[in-house]
């Protein structure tokens, strides 16, 4: 049940997102979703409910409550990469392309995470895995031109690619945010991530 809940709610985003590019310039609304979604999860750490959310989180995971220098450098490219830049052209590429092909689109984000993956993260990568890559790769080419043969640089494919460009550096915001999950206030962090990059998003 709990899948399809996320299921329902992830489709209604792509069209909740187009239908509010009607009435919201990409860069404002983008700045909206961070900073609300940066206010809600400061009432939710400062709730009391906030301890045993982390308790169960955390339950089967070792923890470490400091948060270095270093920890707060990769935070700030989290939300350049994840709360800034990809929003920022994912919702400019929405507005160019229909919701349907959005969501399609940012399946790729799976394909960059692996590469990233191996690339970064040490990971290996299994023959299905590839296969999966060529299968990602040739669905967005296709959902990106409506046709494999003549490839014209029209708004279609302008939109298309700006909504993968967004899933790649979604995919280094995932990627990063790796180093920071054994964190124990994900909470704090992730305020902080949506706050700098709303607040980066209104000021541009």
């Amino acid at each position: 049940m709990s899948a399809i809940i996320v299921a329902l709610l992830f489709g209604v985003w792509f069209s909740l997102d187009k239908i509010l590019l009607g009435y919201l310039h990409p860069l404002a609304l983008a700045a909206m979703v961070y900073l609300l979604a940066s206010a809600l999860l400061f009432l939710i750490r400062i709730s009391p409910l906030h301890p045993r959310i982390l308790e169960i989180i955390h339950r089967e995971s070792k923890v470490e409550i400091h948060i270095s220098r270093r920890n707060y450098l990769t935070l700030f490219l989290t939300a350049l990469f994840g709360a800034v830049i990809a929003p920022a052209l994912y919702l400019t590429g929405l507005n160019q392309i229909t919701a349907v092909n959005a969501a399609l689109l940012t399946n790729v984000e799976i394909l960059f995470i692996i590469i990233l993956g191996v690339f970064f993260l040490k990971e290996s990568v299994k023959t299905k895995d590839i296969v999966g890559f060529a299968f990602l790769l040739v669905g967005a080419i296709f959902l990106s031109t409506n046709n494999l043969q003549n490839i014209s640089f029209d708004q279609n494919l302008v939109g298309s690619i700006l909504v993968v460009s967004a899933s790649f550096f979604w995919a280094m915001d995932t990627t990063l945010t790796k180093f920071l999950s054994n964190k124990r206030d994900i909470f704090f962090l992730t305020v902080l991530k949506c706050g700098i990059g709303g607040s980066i998003l209104f000021i541009i």
